[in-house]
């Protein structure tokens, strides 16, 4: 009911922005509870309204994923890739690269583009702005690629820091922090 709420609300500004933002809370919404067809549903239309919408296609990487659609996945990701100026660090934070790519390499098993999610990750954890919830993100993202590389010292070093917050799973709801402990362990 929010959600279409917040759609009816964004038409009726009729601006693009707030249009993207309330198709993506719906597929947020329709993701976490398991409606993967409206999720891909909002997601189709807020690509159709932008499709370098960083955060949208970041969502739909994670869908395709989710759905064991990989060709669609990586083609989301090629996608958000593309859109991301590799040389100026704040975009490559906001797209959340410091954690899909880690995602898609333990999902999947491949281990390659893995040097952006770790640049992305330390651009998160150097700035000021970032809140705790972004960091939080950025270190599970390092615990992942920790794992899929086999690195003890970088998975003894997240577990650490995962293991000292007071949050149990992130605010978009799609990791919990006890689970990536446990492959860190």
């Amino acid at each position: 009911r929010h959600a279409d709420a917040t759609l009816d609300l964004a038409e009726k500004l009729r601006d693009r922005l707030w249009l993207t933002r309330a198709c993506l809370l719906a597929h947020m919404l329709s993701y976490l509870t398991g409606d993967f067809q409206a999720a891909r549903d909002y997601s189709d239309r807020a690509l159709a309204i932008d499709p370098r919408d960083a955060w949208v296609l970041a969502w739909r990487v994670q869908l395709e994923l989710q759905v064991g659609e990989s060709r669609l996945a990586n083609y989301y990701l090629d996608q958000l890739l593309e859109i991301m100026p590799l040389a100026r660090p704040w975009p490559l934070a906001d797209a959340f690269l410091d954690i899909v790519l880690p995602m898609v390499a333990r999902i999947s098993g491949t281990v390659d583009r893995l040097d952006i999610p770790e640049r992305a990750a330390e651009v998160v954890l150097a700035s000021s702005s970032d809140t705790h919830d972004r960091a939080q993100m950025a270190r599970i993202g390092l615990a992942l690629l920790a794992v899929q590389l086999d690195n003890p010292s970088s998975a003894a070093e997240q577990y650490a820091h995962l293991e000292s917050t007071h949050c149990r799973m992130t605010r978009a709801g799609t990791i919990t922090i006890p689970r990536v402990l446990a492959l860190l362990a």
